[in-house]
């Protein structure tokens, strides 16, 4: 059974080792980042970050694959 660091890495077409530093605090959670940890574990709430112009400039420019992230159904979220 995979982990939540690797469901999550899969979801977010992202390298396992880029998910752990995230959540081990080693690495910045830049705009994209957020847009698809947002899409892929709270596709209904909106995101908080701190500077709204930096989600409002990656909103603008969607990557392929923020595109291609599915959001999870609230059930597999527990």
């Amino acid at each position: 059974m995979p982990s939540a660091q690797h469901r999550l890495a899969n979801e977010m077409s992202t390298p396992l080792h880029r998910i752990g530093a995230l959540i081990a605090g080693r690495r910045s959670v830049t705009a994209g980042a957020c847009l698809g940890l947002d899409r892929s574990v709270r596709p209904d709430a909106p995101g908080r970050l701190q500077n709204g112009h930096d989600r409002a400039a990656a909103q603008q420019a969607p990557t392929v694959a923020l595109a291609s992230i599915k959001p999870r159904d609230r059930r597999d979220a527990a």
